[in-house]
């Protein structure tokens, strides 16, 4: 296949894909909006989970709604009961008089014995019949008596629950771990709908990017079809250079000596023409590819733009949910050890309460800061035009690269860390202007650009991720119009307080140990931290 009709391919699959992305955002609005914006009744506000999970505040109704409290204050709270012992009826059995002895007796004395015998044997049965009558009954009334007290006992255990959550730290545990179950299920909730948005999202952006690196395929093979006209130019005038020194004797009788040589002249004639044709072609293509390029890049960065609003939002959420979990995790925890000392959580520490050595380490809702606010921008960020403030949104860092810096007037790319973009734009000079035709394609790069501190990341970028396979001209103008956030803002992650919070975590737990705590500490364990303790190391 001919060089120009490769570089056709490639704007044909350029413009296929944009159609394909522009069909996703009818009109350019954000995909998925209603989805998401769906979460709001879903996600609990931090500072409900805080009230929630205060000691000594009632947990409302509302996060009980699975809560039995026989069955889930009989498991977590010990009230003793009484049973009543059970007594084993045995039925009377009627005694069977002797037989008269006969020896000795008259007729009439027998007959006498036999009479009597027999009113004392109906007398037994009456008499056992009696018996077995009260038996019954008895028996029926300690059944009633052992039922009655089982009822008693659950009526008390209910009765006494308002008492018991008071006065015992596992009765308030047991309708705070209620709470935990239900917070823990809307939250899993969330999160496997934010994921499975998330994945629709990743595939719509990665169509975009296909476009950025086609483009840069176009950019690459237009200096493969630059080298096919240099090379047909090349031929040409290497043929006409021996025609140059040809000498014909005369006309019409070459003789001796003439060194002229048709062949030559007919292929020098026919390598130049192609020559011409290819570069003449050459050329209105480059025009067409040129702007054809500039019109679809502008373009597909605006999509993009659009896109990568959704995808800073999914990945501020995810954090924010890894947030919430810690946070709820972290409340569970303080419940458990609310009089314990944190004197080892953290050297040099002046705190004398976990919640004084939180906001020592600056954990958000133990500080000034507006911790409920986060989630909010999160949902309204999403109508307005720019990227959510990573200075306000937890993003997820698990993306982030090193910046690498170069001499942009040094011909070597290599410090992009961009194998396949390397070997094919090796020995151009990414300082200066990127030309198609008579149009300029993506931003020239400066030293300021690959300044670690610029915020500006060739390789890697945490919205838009992979972008070795982009030419870094195209991704200096991304940043450059603002389509990618630059990378050097702080972002709020979670896993920047697990050290300070594992300690308080083995702090109370050591404690509770100490103390022979044992019922706390299983209740603790069973409530399956993802987020604090030992479970955490087991991802």
């Amino acid at each position: 296949m001919s060089t120009l009709n490769a570089q056709s391919q490639i704007t044909n699959q350029i413009k296929n894909t944009i159609s394909s992305v522009s069909g996703k955002l009818p009109n350019g609005q954000v995909p998925f909006k209603e989805g998401i914006s769906d979460l709001k009744g879903i996600l609990p506000n931090p500072i409900t989970l805080q009230n929630v999970f205060k000691p000594g505040n009632n947990v409302p109704s509302n996060f009980l709604k699975d809560f039995d409290p026989t069955q889930d204050l009989v498991s977590n709270i010990p009230i003793p009961t009484v049973d009543i012992p059970k007594v084993e009826i045995i039925p009377t059995d009627v005694p069977i008089e002797k037989p008269v002895d006969t020896e000795g007796l008259t007729e009439k004395q027998i007959q006498e014995e036999e009479r009597k015998r027999e009113l004392r044997q109906k007398r037994n049965e009456i008499a056992s019949k009696i018996q077995n009558t009260v038996k019954d009954k008895a028996g029926s009334i300690l059944g009633g008596l052992q039922g009655q007290a089982d009822n008693l006992i659950k009526g008390a255990v209910a009765g006494a629950a308002l008492g018991a959550v008071t006065n015992s730290g596992l009765g308030e545990i047991a309708l705070k771990i209620a709470a935990f179950k239900f917070f823990k299920a809307q939250i899993a909730e969330s999160q496997k709908r934010v994921l499975n948005i998330q994945k629709e999202v990743l595939k719509v952006s990665e169509e975009g990017k296909d476009v950025l690196k086609d483009a840069t395929k176009s950019i690459v093979q237009d200096g493969k079809i630059k080298g096919e006209a240099a090379q047909k130019e090349s031929s040409a005038k290497s043929l006409e250079a021996q025609t140059n020194s040809m000498k014909p004797t005369f006309p019409s009788h070459p003789g001796p000596g003439n060194k002229a040589n048709s062949g030559v002249t007919q292929a020098a004639k026919k390598a130049r023409e192609e020559a011409d044709g290819f570069k003449a072609n050459m050329e209105q293509k480059a025009k067409n590819v040129g702007k054809f390029l500039k019109d679809g890049l502008e373009k597909i960065m605006n999509l993009i733009s659009t896109i990568l609003k959704v995808v800073g939002a999914i990945l501020a959420i995810i954090a924010f949910i890894k947030f919430l979990k810690q946070l709820m995790e972290l409340l569970m925890l303080l419940l458990f050890g609310k009089n314990n000392s944190t004197a080892s959580a953290k050297e040099n520490s002046k705190a004398t309460s976990p919640e004084e050595f939180l906001a020592e380490i600056g954990y958000p809702g133990f500080t000034e800061q507006d911790f409920s606010q986060t989630i909010k921008d999160a949902f309204n960020n999403l109508g307005n035009s720019n990227i959510p403030n990573k200075d306000k949104f937890p993003q997820d860092n698990s993306l982030n690269t090193n910046n690498t810096t170069t001499n942009p007037n040094n011909n070597s790319t290599s410090n992009f860390n961009n194998s396949s973009i390397n070997s094919q734009i090796t020995g151009l000079n990414l300082s200066d202007p990127l030309i198609i035709g008579d149009t300029q394609i993506g931003n020239p790069i400066t030293q300021s650009d690959l300044n670690p501190s610029s915020g500006k990341d060739f390789n890697n970028h945490p919205l838009l991720g992979d972008l070795t396979e982009i030419h870094p001209q195209i991704t200096n103008e991304l940043y450059n119009n603002g389509t990618l956030p630059l990378t050097n803002k702080p972002a709020l992650d979670p896993n920047n307080f697990s050290i300070d919070l594992d300690k308080l975590y083995d702090d109370i737990i050591n404690e509770l140990t100490e103390t022979n705590q044992i019922e706390y500490i299983e209740k603790l364990y069973n409530l399956d931290f993802e987020m604090i303790g030992y479970k955490r190391y087991r991802a």
